[in-house]
């Protein structure tokens, strides 16, 4: 066994007793994807006592791994590396050690009941557990004879492990070793000669006390069960142990774990002249077995005992994180989490507060973990925001050129308290129920366009489309987790949740039914590159109706932050995602590449994510003007693509790049052409790109060609001297499209918000600018009864 740094699990690994090679890894991947959590490692006795054991044809191996709460026997072929068998471990706690009998049909292991260990046999057959010592003492690491009639074992006695064997037909125990010195598991070399490894030392040499306190390191010995000679082959500094006989025809090879600063490596050797030689009567001789005594005592006072209280000796839980970030929409959020809980961690008091630019999230909990079924009361104070910019649905069509994406920020507030429970079926499934009361608040931030969406919803729908009233709702979900998480987030398997909601009609609440499908998939590529995909569905229906609001950040990547906003969503993602620090500095190490560089083109294969949104007939993009008006209707393109004109090509170290202006509020939309070369630079003015020293050959052709496209005007705003340019002009180009190109690009407007999906489409946010462009009659006209106030 090895520990795998990659997976960072432990693996069983088959090595080439040759030349050390690896043959196979017969635990690759997960081990979750095998069906159990690890592969069992001791604990106390770490690697002095086996931890798996191979069948006696060489083509299987058997050892313990966790399951749920115990422990289960894994029989699997070396060969095909299937998993043949797997015995759950009910009857017994902790079992270790397994070892085949000759004959293949039982494996004996090490177990506890009821805190005592014994050896204890499993039929593979019948599935039957039998305990084989049932004593006082603490006996593992167990291992068959050649012939299969006796068990050698290890038992704790008078506070050290010694050899001892066990007749099965008589169940008769004998002592092997004596001595005030511990060993380890012990293997068959032929049917009369064990090899383990002891901190015993050569009888015939004194030993300095201060070396015998400390010299507790185990190295090679053999004993004859015949004669009682005992041989010692190796003399280590750090300690040799898990010794194992090599299958060779003479019988004289044995491999073994080396440790030395602090670093396991695996040895062989040839059993020829031994360092040392001496008898067991040297170390002692059979007598009465005294069972282990602490040097340290307790007495308990039976008048001092007592139950905890529940809410007794709580403490502050670690320190407080503070978490600070930026969204895709370029907004400050951050929050911080206090928690308090006691001595068993059943009992938890935690205060969480968070924000996301001025709106706040405020809740105190109270969670109960002292059973499997595990409950919580919560109290919380939530205030969201999203773009209601759906003209047609939650205003008059006619305001759509004039209201922006800030002026139609709207926000919704949740008061209230819930009630929930969470009940494990097992490790990786889980149902969860829940019960509250929530005060609910939907509004526009500006109260004039509040008023006209209000006026609106009521003569077109009867009623208003934002919630406000009460809700009393209940839920029940179930989820399947098995992701693995690293520090940058998931690594590998599959999450889904299945939730269903429903706010009965009690008196003056409001209600609804609502059904939310989530399922995610991580599929790992290479060492830590990972393929994500998610697919979530959404469907509100009732009275009022709930929806879902997304984009940006985890969800639809390129997609402005909370661009999609429905009651019946459904949308796909896929993803490529590589940690930038990682492989920017697995690149500086190999002195391949500058950090700055690395960084820049992993940003660029991050941020590069296909999404795709799901929408029914009815959902409608926004405004035209988020879509470029030159040539097809694409989303503007980075630095790096073609040139507006696909047949004009411009010189290989200058190229033409179209950035796209924020609508302005006069109905028109600006964008800028800009040619970029060597000299190129970034203005001081705001919401301009320049360039110095372009060709004139570029500046003619892009002057003959029209850079905004066709139906649109175009002309040089500024022509002046840079003195950053080196003697070069600065050339700024202005592109103003009708007023006109910004209706929608289907006409069709849904009549019914409750019958109809609600979504709406934007590409990424562009920079705030100012156009030049006069401002068409209907925006004046909409301009005077409609303020207009936007977040720059």
């Amino acid at each position: 066994m090895t520990l795998n740094r990659k997976d960072r699990e432990v693996d069983i690994v088959l090595l080439s007793a040759k030349d050390g090679s690896i043959v196979r890894n017969l635990t690759s991947g997960f081990d979750k994807d095998s069906g159990f959590d690890h592969i069992v490692l001791l604990g106390e006795r770490w690697n002095t006592m086996p931890w798996l054991a191979w069948g006696p044809k060489g083509d299987r191996i058997a050892y313990f791994v966790r399951t749920e709460k115990e422990r289960s026997l894994i029989i699997q072929n070396v060969l095909t590396r299937k998993i043949e068998e797997r015995i759950p471990m009910k009857s017994v706690d902790e079992p270790e050690s397994p070892c085949f009998s000759p004959d293949g049909r039982t494996i004996t292991f090490a177990a506890l009941r009821g805190a005592v260990g014994d050896i204890y046999t499993v039929d593979l057959a019948t599935k039957a557990v039998v305990n084989l010592t049932t004593d006082d003492f603490d006996d593992f690491g167990p291992t068959y004879s050649l012939d299969g009639k006796s068990i050698v074992y290890n038992a704790r006695i008078s506070g050290n492990q010694k050899l001892f064997r066990l007749d099965l037909a008589t169940k008769k125990k004998t002592q092997l070793t004596f001595g005030t010195f511990d060993e380890t598991g012990a293997q068959f070399i032929d049917d009369h000669t064990l090899v383990f490894s002891s901190t015993a030392t050569d009888p015939t040499v004194p030993v300095e006390p201060e070396v015998a306190k400390n010299g507790n390191i185990y190295n090679i010995w053999t004993l004859d069960t015949n004669t009682g000679e005992l041989r010692q082959y190796t003399d280590a500094l750090g300690g040799n142990v898990s010794a194992v006989v090599l299958n060779e025809a003479a019988g004289n090879k044995i491999a073994f774990v080396t440790y030395y600063k602090g670093e396991y490596q695996i040895h062989t050797l040839e059993r020829k002249e031994p360092l040392h030689t001496a008898a067991t009567a040297d170390f002692g001789a059979p007598g009465p077995i005294i069972d282990f005594q602490a040097p340290l005592q307790h007495t308990l006072v039976k008048a001092n005992e007592r139950k905890k209280g529940t809410f007794e000796k709580m403490f502050l839980e670690g320190r407080p994180p503070i978490n600070v970030g930026v969204t895709s929409n370029g907004d400050l959020f951050g929050g911080s989490q206090i928690s308090f809980g006691d001595v068993l961690g059943d009992q938890q008091f935690n205060i969480f507060v968070a924000s996301i630019s001025q709106y706040r999230t405020i809740s105190a909990s109270y969670v109960n973990l002292s059973r499997r079924f595990q409950w919580a009361l919560q109290g919380f104070s939530q205030t969201q925001f999203f773009y209601g910019q759906q003209g047609g649905y939650f205003y008059d069509p006619s305001l759509t050129p004039i209201i922006s994406r800030d002026l139609a920020t709207a926000t919704r507030t949740v008061r209230g308290g819930t009630a929930f429970g969470i009940y494990p079926i097992d490790r990786f499934h889980r149902v969860e129920i829940s019960a509250g009361v929530v005060q609910l608040n939907e509004e526009y931030n500006d109260p004039a366009l509040q008023a006209l969406a209000t006026q609106f919803q009521q003569n077109t729908l009867g009623q208003p489309v934002f919630s406000n009233g009460t809700l009393v709702p209940f839920g029940v979900a179930f989820i399947q987790e098995t992701t693995i998480f690293r520090e940058f987030g998931p690594l590998a398997g599959s999450t889904m949740r299945i939730a269903y909601d429903v706010s009965p009609k009690i008196g003056n609440t409001l209600s609804r039914q609502s059904i939310d499908a989530d399922a995610r998939y991580y599929m790992r590529l290479a060492a830590s590159g990972v393929l994500a995909m998610r697919v979530r569905g959404f469907r509100s229906i009732g009275d009022f109706p709930d929806f879902q609001y997304m984009g940006g950040n985890s969800e639809m990547h390129g997609y402005d932050y909370l661009s999609f906003v429905g009651q019946n969503v459904a949308f796909a993602d896929a993803e490529l995602r590589f940690p930038i620090i990682e492989a920017a500095f697995d690149a500086v190490r190999r002195g391949r590449r500058r950090p700055r560089r690395v960084l820049r083109q992993h940003r660029r294969r991050v941020v590069r994510q296909p999404g795709l949104p799901l929408r029914d007939q009815q959902a409608r993009h926004r405004d035209a003007d988020s879509r470029l008006q030159h040539g097809s209707g694409d989303r503007p393109r980075h630095a790096d693509s073609r040139p507006a004109d696909p047949g004009q090509r411009l010189p290989s170290r200058r190229r033409a790049r179209i950035v796209r202006h924020r609508p302005s509020r006069r109905s028109r939309s600006a964008f800028r052409f800009t040619s970029t070369g060597r000299g190129a630079r970034r203005s001081t003015r705001r919401g301009k790109i320049s360039s110095s020293r372009a060709p004139a050959a570029a500046r003619r052709s892009a002057s003959r060609s029209s850079p905004c496209g066709s139906g649109t005007t175009f002309r040089r705003e500024t022509q002046r001297r840079s003195p950053q340019s080196h003697g070069g002009t600065e050339n700024t180009f202005l592109c103003a499209s009708p007023a006109t190109s910004h209706q929608p690009p289907r006409a069709h407007l849904a009549t019914s918000l409750l019958q109809r999906t609600i979504l709406r489409d934007q590409p990424n946010k562009p920079h705030s600018s100012r156009s030049t462009a006069p401002p068409s009659r209907s925006g004046r006209d909409l301009r005077r009864s409609l303020p207009i106030r936007s977040r720059m």
